[in-house]
């Protein structure tokens, strides 16, 4: 009996991430292909750095809810060396 080819029993398949580029075509409400915003498939450098750019954000973003998760207070640490001005001025406890 042959072997059937395909997934291995026991495997998931990665959900794959949905792209947010779109086509070269300019569309009225969105900014400039190339200039505003990566195009799907080209390797030029705007569309590079855009690419770059907006997974940066995404990450800022993840780390900003992360940090709201985890109730950030702001508040500020500082060593048992520190002056009492530094203290005020950062507003250390």
């Amino acid at each position: 009996m042959a072997r059937r080819k395909g997934r291995r029993p026991g495997r998931r398949a990665k959900p794959k991430a949905k792209s947010t580029e779109q086509s070269a075509r300019h569309r009225p409400g969105l900014p400039p292909p190339h200039v505003g915003r990566p195009v799907r498939g080209c390797t030029c450098l705007c569309c590079q750095m855009h690419r770059k750019l907006n997974r940066l954000a995404a990450r800022d973003a993840a780390l900003g809810q992360l940090y709201d998760y985890h109730g950030g207070k702001g508040s500020v640490q500082v060593g048992a060396t520190a002056t009492q001005a530094l203290r005020d001025a950062l507003g250390a406890t």
